[in-house]
């Protein structure tokens, strides 16, 4: 017979998996070719399963037509409103702002469920650069990261080889390894879900 305090103690399972994380395209007609690469390295740095949304969600509500950007604070809104416990990290073509700045890659809820990203400052076409896909999937995988990691709860690092690491140019983005240093890889690691 089980004693009174065996009965009443919940259940020891194995620790709850972290969440998935689903890509949701913004303003594509069909999700981008990039978004299997980029979902299968998120994977690899973040863990965890990473999914493909198919949800339609409008840019026009977000559109700033005097600057003629994108408020990200007004996509990542209408983003989080979306059903289900994911991470969510959305993903537009346009470029991005937050009102007291002139531009940002993305903007993320600190441990928070969404996350959103422009690909427009990471082509090197708005540079006047030659095209470069693999140097392109390079810096929308740090920048997902980078973002992705602000919804688990990292913060800005001071390694300046952590994705987490603050970029406000192009080229830091492209100093940058694709992967935490230790010390946030500890703290995701340690991260509530």
């Amino acid at each position: 017979m089980r004693s009174r305090a065996e009965i009443e103690r919940p259940p020891q399972g194995p620790p709850q998996p972290r969440p998935g994380v689903r890509l949701v395209p913004i303003g594509y007609r069909q999700a981008p070719s990039w978004t299997g690469e980029l979902a299968r390295r998120i994977g690899h740095v973040l863990g965890g399963a990473v999914g493909i949304e198919t949800a339609r969600l409008s840019l026009e509500s977000a559109l700033d037509v005097h600057r003629g950007q994108y408020n990200a604070l007004t996509l990542l809104e209408g983003l989080i409103a979306l059903p289900g416990s994911e991470r969510l990290l959305g993903i537009v073509a346009g470029d991005l702002f937050i009102p007291m700045l002139t531009h940002v890659f993305g903007q993320a809820q600190l441990n928070g469920r969404g996350a959103i990203l422009s690909t427009y400052r990471l082509d090197n076409a708005v540079y006047g650069l030659a095209p470069d896909d693999t140097l392109f999937a390079a810096r929308l995988a740090k920048e997902a990261i980078h973002e992705l990691g602000h919804a688990f709860g990292l913060v800005h690092c001071h390694d300046p080889d952590c994705v987490m690491h603050s970029s406000m140019y192009v080229e830091e983005i492209d100093l940058k390894r694709e992967d935490l240093c230790s010390d946030c890889r500890q703290r995701l690691s340690g991260a509530a879900v």
